[in-house]
């Protein structure tokens, strides 16, 4: 069950948002998994994706566009400040790698941007009709970054061992395009290649609060490690 469109209008600061039908019941999939099996949220969140890849382009003009998905991942890469991939080798050699793997015939597709169990609601449970809510982060590009949003380059998504895996496969049992492993490592590594940023940017203006930049650069040493352990 997704929002319906209804019309496209322009905000205070006159961009180009799209209003959507907003009332729906249910009840969150985070409060629903509770002594269920422990990768059922994997398969309805796969599920969801591969319904929300499969909406219309057409449809959503108004969201951020990338072409491609080698265009959403350079994109991502090129907005990250220089002078991260000099002040951390941990973001240089993630930056070599991404170049590695960059793909080169995946469509772009809708993005839901979100898909945590959160956002996701259950009038029924026994048929898993779904309601996805929470479009504000949605876009166009490449299909593997809604499920690196759910993943996040932890070793266990939603208390998953292997979760990344398990994530992916279910995904590709009714996706339309396949994807890789590494096509969902590669938003992994660049979302946290965007946290280093931002904590290397805090630190050096002595703004104190939350992570430190070393802490994400020692998770990328490990995200990296690990791509490179499966390949």
């Amino acid at each position: 069950m997704f929002p319906e469109l209804i019309c496209l209008a322009n905000d205070e600061s006159g961009e180009t948002v799209g209003l959507i039908e907003s009332a729906v019941d249910g009840m969150p999939l985070s409060l629903l998994i509770k002594g269920r099996d422990p990768e059922d949220p994997l398969r309805i969140i796969a599920r969801v994706a591969t319904e929300v890849h499969r909406l219309a382009r057409s449809e959503f003009t108004h969201l951020a566009q990338h072409a491609d998905s080698q265009s959403h991942v350079m994109a991502n890469l090129s907005a990250l400040p220089g002078v991260l991939f000099k002040e951390f080798a941990e973001a240089a050699n993630a930056r070599d790698w991404i170049l590695g793997q960059l793909p080169h015939d995946r469509a772009s597709t809708l993005l839901h941007g979100d898909l945590l169990p959160q956002n996701l609601l259950f009038e029924d449970w026994e048929n898993h009709q779904t309601a996805v809510l929470d479009w504000e982060c949605a876009k166009i590009g490449d299909p593997a970054y809604d499920l690196a949003i759910v993943t996040r380059g932890t070793r266990k998504p939603l208390g998953v061992p292997g979760g990344l895996h398990r994530l992916v496969k279910f995904y590709n049992e009714t996706a339309e395009s396949k994807i890789s492993v590494n096509a969902v490592v590669v938003h992994e590594i660049l979302l946290h290649l965007n946290w280093l940023a931002e904590a290397a940017e805090a630190k050096a203006k002595n703004r104190f609060g939350g992570r430190g930049p070393e802490h994400y650069a020692n998770l990328l040493g490990a995200i990296l490690r690990r791509a490179r352990g499966n390949q």
